[in-house]
């Protein structure tokens, strides 16, 4: 007879129905927190397009809804805790852009300071200050993750090359711009650049999303994370090719500079490889694909009002521009209407 025998069952150091109990409460867990991921995986594809409209010229999009929806899953399922960085950073934010406020309002009364812009950057940052709990961060499920993030990818590169031959047989307007057909009471606020030309065809914006230009993005971060995982054959010729329908340097510019990380012996042999792959898909398909028109466009990075120009060096130029050390409200920046009437 062992020292546990004479113990009370209720006194025993493992009760075997309260793990049990407690396995299944992190499946479930679990299962809620894929859950909330696929909604945003939906939110940020399927239904970018959409948005909940709450004013006449303002619509909460899907993905804002998705990203409250999965920090409400992390706190009641116990599997969130707070990120002190993010937090700290919330924090910082939220402070500077109060101080920019302040400073506008009183100042520049006539500039007309906007209380809208500046809680919306509340809105938006604060679910960065929670993160998934350490016990919770799995490498399972970070597998899990980058996995559904490329299957979303790979079905957008199939709607995207289906949409850009498509447009050879029949062109019907919904093809590339289906936003008129949403009702307006769940459709997506702004403009965006959705049919865009490039000489007698529209470049493929995935169908679903808004700009090829997003579309070209998504496949290559899509690209770089298989190609960090599993490197199926099939799955990078799809990304690439739907980045290739997109005719935008913006993804191309995100996977050259992917390729350079990280910075060791490799890095020149990758670099080398992604040239050497593209110098072969240009020669097979250029001519048929008419692929000298995204070739030709390398020089607007360096010309003013156009899309690479105002991603990428514009936005350095405008904080330079307004740098004015005489006022008070250069460092804590202008509100977003004076920012408005600076474009």
């Amino acid at each position: 007879m062992s020292a546990l025998d004479l113990q009370p069952a209720w006194q025993l150091p493992i009760h075997w129905p309260a793990q049990a109990a407690s396995d299944r409460t992190a499946r479930q867990a679990a299962a809620l927190l894929k859950g909330g991921l696929v909604l945003a995986m939906l939110a940020i594809t399927v239904f970018d397009r959409f948005g909940l409209r709450v004013a006449a010229d303002y619509a909460i999009p899907p993905g804002m809804i998705a990203l409250y929806t999965l920090v409400a899953i992390l706190l009641l399922t116990g599997t969130g805790a707070i990120n002190v960085r993010g937090a700290l950073a919330y924090l910082a934010i939220a402070c500077v852009a109060g101080l920019s406020f302040l400073l506008n309002a009183l100042f520049a009364p006539q500039a007309g300071a906007s209380l809208s812009s500046y809680l919306l950057v509340f809105v938006l940052y604060a679910p960065f200050a929670v993160g998934l709990h350490p016990r919770a961060a799995s490498a399972e499920l970070w597998r899990w993750a980058l996995g559904l993030y490329i299957a979303f990818s790979v079905f957008l590169a199939a709607a995207g090359m289906a949409q850009f031959f498509a447009q050879f047989f029949f062109r019907p307007e919904w093809l590339f711009d289906y936003m008129p057909l949403i009702p307006e009471p769940i459709r997506a606020s702004g403009s965006w650049n959705t049919v865009n030309w490039a000489d007698g065809w529209i470049k493929s914006n995935g169908f679903f999303l808004r700009e090829a230009s997003i579309f070209s993005i998504a496949m290559a971060f899509a690209f770089i994370c298989e190609l960090g995982m599993r490197r199926r054959k099939w799955v990078m010729a799809m990304l690439l090719a739907g980045l290739v329908l997109t005719y935008s340097g913006s993804g191309l510019l995100c996977l050259a500079a992917a390729m350079v990380f990280p910075l060791d012996r490799r890095a020149l042999p990758r670099l080398i490889a992604c040239l050497a792959v593209g110098c072969v898909v240009y020669l097979a398909l250029g001519g048929v694909l008419h692929l000298d028109y995204t070739l030709e466009r390398i020089d607007e990075v360096s010309s003013g009002r156009t899309s690479a120009y105002c991603r990428f060096i514009y936005p350095n130029l405008l904080i330079l521009n307004n740098l004015d050390t005489s006022s008070p409200r250069a460092w804590p920046g202008h509100d977003a209407q004076a920012r408005q009437r600076v474009r």
